[in-house]
């Protein structure tokens, strides 16, 4: 059983490149978007399209309180004009249309603030958005190296281990048989008596 040795260290050597494919192969796991990632990708990107997801609310608020600043005004300027007994002149039509000139204005300038902080929003989101991609290309980049190397190591492993183990079948032909002559009888060492070779 001379050549069982030399079997088992090829089986090892088969084995163990087996391994280091098999950890290669688990790597592609880590490829994967998880769901957080996911999720926070689809944030991001829809932020990036749409904006700031708030902005309804903060415009209602805004031009709801011009709105509202703007009728206050409306009415004190219709309360002057009764006290002054100018309810129906052309001073307190003026001073009524003013007071809406003014508050158009300012809800017009309301209006320009959010849609520059809309833009902005939409500028910063998108640029984390290149930046996350950009980190996940460099991470599946480096797993794929790593991938690499370890396929490589387990090619050179395997060769290794079957240069080997063909090494430590030949020695071990070389210790049981001496040959005598060019025929295929051969001198056993381990058994003292000349036999036919297999």
């Amino acid at each position: 059983m001379w050549w069982i040795p030399a079997v088992a260290q090829g089986i090892g050597a088969v084995m163990n490149s087996r391994s280091q494919r098999n950890q290669a192969s688990s790597l592609n796991q880590l490829k994967k978007l998880t769901p957080e990632e996911l999720k926070y990708q689809e944030r991001l990107q829809s932020r990036a399209e749409k904006g700031d997801p708030n902005l309804g609310k903060m415009q209602n608020r805004i031009i709801g309180n011009v709105r509202q600043q703007g009728q206050l005004n409306q009415q004190r300027a219709t309360g002057q004009s009764i006290q002054q007994g100018l309810e129906n002149s052309i001073v307190a039509q003026e001073l009524r249309r003013r007071t809406d000139t003014d508050t158009m204005r300012q809800i017009a300038e309301e209006s320009r603030r959010l849609a520059e902080h809309n833009t902005r929003y939409k500028e910063n989101a998108q640029d984390k958005l290149d930046g996350y991609n950009m980190q996940r290309s460099q991470y599946l980049r480096d797993i794929s190296m790593q991938q690499s190397q370890m396929r490589s190591q387990a090619d050179q492993s395997l060769i290794g281990g079957l240069v080997g183990a063909v090494g430590t079948g030949a020695s071990a032909w070389d210790n049981q048989w001496t040959e005598v002559e060019s025929g295929s009888v051969m001198w056993n060492k381990r058994t003292g008596k000349y036999e036919v070779a297999d």
